[in-house]
């Protein structure tokens, strides 16, 4: 017969369904509560499967039926005695219909229990609160205990003494409290779903679920869709989670399966050659740039990242870096990578700092009206494992080039701050482009001289590209006639005259297909390197590269970094074909586009040579030696004149010395900006 109790029904439906479906769960619960756990978690899929209206009563009445898996989980009978009276249950594992992203947040679901789907931007350090607080009346001495909101910071105080029925005052008292962790994160949109506009969702965590995600992480949070306070316009949305799992990949919004039948046909080059296809569909309305726009194709597939035993890693994420005049389509390159790469995150230079573009700690004030130090997410994390794209890099301050340089060279930026202390990954290609230094490229500078960051970020790019604007006649008129062509074709397209695949301007592969063709290759393909053609031909043509520079007289060419840019091109261009094994024509096409930005950055003006220290340290081997031969006439000068030694002295004794006089000039101011000689007087130099 039926219990006629309804609430005692319930509890004996949640008994039976804990009894069926946990009972391994509820074993190495009874083994770590309370010290390791407080709370058991249930699969709301399994109380469907046991029961539809208790799942049901689960999802819509999350609260009430909550309280009835408590009341069973005291009734249970385990393996040893536990007093489970303070335990609690947590919810996860929901159906997909259940399943929501920010942006689709609404009314219907007030109340509810749901899954919300987003990228952690922040989050507070975890704290302790009452879980049922206990207030000693200081009249009578009658000890009180108050449930709280798990979501309000605020205690929340009896309304009057049970013992001698006065309003207080009261004291709370700690010890006799039950407490809980406590943390708060913010969701936002994931950047491939974001459309410029800040969306964003405060989750409030307590108990087993604090401590599991970070910044940058992509999350499914399990919890109670409540509402934040007033803000102006209605109300805000907010959760009260109950579970947190992190997302594994961040190509889950990509869908894969609907296209792999045409991925498949493209890296078969089905459809003509891959290469080339990719080359077509990268910034089409831009004319020319035929090989940068092959680099950003290979940086889009990236290299592989390797993880050794001794628990370093190699990256595989291709950084690339375009300095360019104005108006040469740098900005356009970035925007149309951001619109095409499965996951990217674009940001400007422009007054960013360091928190802007790595993370932080700060002071975040959150729904509930308090401020709490948490730690924030800068771009290069945010785009964790896919592309991060910063114009204006030549605009940054010093604070953030130096996290960026430890975000790209370890591949994580480190959070020391308030009581933060952790890591954050960055596994992220960065795309950048900047200004030359004097706002356009000068002729009789070197080309890496121009470039305004320091040498020791600028090694850690695998392509450096120079965009010149160099009036030419026959360049300047393909370019104009294009230019005309593409918006005339793009005026019968605004008016429905033509479709796009009418267009000439049209992406050979479409936008969602290429972002599907490049999840799909970094989610499945890592090529491999055996013993063969392709890694002979790799190694011989670096150890060639490296052959020029023997002799102590010498320039040092490249450095093993130029190995390791290689691989990263090869891999990714194996991976376009969807190949697990790199072949010599991969290292080729690695090799070319490489070598072709080695020529236009990394060449001594003076020698016309390859010299690794012209991005390395900033100053060729060539140029060392006339700056030390400079330092060694002023220092041997010095003593003949009081007043410093005059300049034309300087170029007379260099002159003889084989150095040219405008060389000489030239490399005299670059003294005096670095601080290493100065003027005493006009025309007159000493060593600083």
């Amino acid at each position: 017969m039926s219990p006629s109790n309804p609430e005692t029904a319930l509890v004996e439906k949640c008994t039976a369904f804990l009894n069926r479906y946990c009972r391994e769960e509820l074993g190495d619960f009874a083994q770590s509560y309370p010290r390791e756990q407080t709370s058991l978690l249930i699969s709301v899929c399994d109380v469907r499967a046991f029961d539809p209206t208790l799942a049901d009563d689960l999802v819509e009445r999350p609260q009430q039926t909550r309280r009835h898996f408590e009341q069973a989980l005291t009734e249970i009978t385990l393996p040893v005695t536990l007093d489970l009276s303070d335990a609690s249950v947590r919810m996860g594992d929901l159906p997909s219909s259940r399943q929501y992203h920010i942006d689709e947040l609404r009314d219907q679901s007030v109340g509810e229990l749901i899954a919300l789907t987003g990228q952690v931007s922040n989050r507070t350090t975890v704290r302790v609160a009452p879980q049922t607080a206990a207030f000693n009346c200081q009249r009578c001495g009658t000890v009180s205990r108050i449930p709280q909101d798990t979501t309000d910071p605020d205690l929340q105080e009896p309304h009057e003494c049970q013992g001698c029925e006065r309003q207080g005052p009261f004291v709370f008292d700690e010890e006799r409290s039950t407490l809980r962790n406590v943390q708060v994160a913010r969701l936002q949109l994931p950047p491939e779903r974001s459309t410029g506009t800040a969306t964003s969702v405060d989750v409030f965590l307590n108990g087993d679920a604090v401590d599991q995600l970070d910044g940058g992480d992509r999350v499914t949070i399990t919890g109670r869709h409540t509402l934040d306070d007033d803000q102006g316009v209605g109300f805000g949305h907010r959760l009260v989670g109950d579970s947190v799992r992190i997302e594994e990949t961040t190509f889950s919004a990509v869908d894969v399966a609907e296209h792999r039948d045409e991925i498949d046909a493209l890296a078969a080059g089905e459809y003509g050659d891959p290469y080339e296809l990719l080359q077509e569909s990268i910034a089409p309305s831009v004319v020319g740039m035929e090989t940068i726009k092959q680099v950003l194709a290979l940086q889009l597939f990236g290299g592989s990242r390797v993880e050794h035993p001794d628990g370093t890693s190699t990256r595989g994420d291709i950084h690339v870096l375009l300095v360019g005049d104005p108006g040469t389509a740098k900005s356009t390159l970035l925007e149309d990578i951001e619109d095409k790469a499965p996951s990217a995150v674009a940001a400007s230079g422009k007054g960013a700092t360091a928190a802007g573009l790595t993370a932080s700690a700060s002071q975040t004030e959150f729904g509930s009206g308090t401020a709490e130090w948490t730690l924030d997410a800068g771009a290069l994390v945010l785009a964790d494992d896919g592309i991060a794209c910063i114009d204006e890099l030549d605009k940054v301050d010093e604070a953030a080039v130096k996290s960026l340089h430890q975000a790209l060279s370890k591949q994580y930026i480190s959070v020391n701050k308030a009581g933060i202390n952790t890591k954050l990954p960055t596994r992220t290609a960065l795309l950048a482009a900047g200004n030359p230094k004097h706002g356009r490229f000068d002729e009789f500078e070197s080309i890496a001289e121009q470039i305004d960051l320091p040498p020791t970020l600028l090694s850690r790019f695998d392509i450096i590209w120079p965009l010149n604007d160099v009036p030419d006649p026959d360049t300047d008129a393909e370019i104009a006639s294009g230019m005309m062509h593409n918006h005339d074709e793009a005026i019968q397209y605004t008016a429905g005259v033509l479709e796009p695949e009418e267009m000439e301007t049209a992406p050979a592969v479409p936008a969602e297909l290429l972002r599907a063709w490049v999840a799909h290759a970094k989610q499945t393909c890592r090529p491999r390197w055996p013993e063969g053609p392709a890694r002979e031909s790799l190694v011989e043509s670096f150890v060639a590269l490296r052959r020029a520079g023997e002799g102590s007289d010498q320039p040092v060419p490249v450095t093993y970094r130029a190995l390791e840019s290689q691989r990263r091109l090869a891999e990714a261009s194996a991976r376009i074909r969807l190949s697990d094994t790199v072949e010599p024509v991969d290292v080729d096409r690695g090799r070319t586009v490489f070598l072709e930005a080695m020529q236009r950055v990394g060449v001594d003006p003076e020698t016309g040579q390859l010299d690794a220290d012209v991005i390395e340290t900033g100053t060729s081997k060539a140029q060392r030696e006339v700056i030390e031969t400079l330092r060694e006439i002023v220092t041997e000068l010095a003593p003949e004149y009081d007043d410093g030694v005059p300049v034309e002295k300087v170029v007379e004794r260099a002159e003889g010395m084989g150095i040219e006089p405008d060389k000489t000039e030239y490399r005299i101011e670059k003294l005096k900006h670095r601080g290493e000689v100065y003027t005493p007087a006009e025309g007159h130099l000493r060593l600083a």
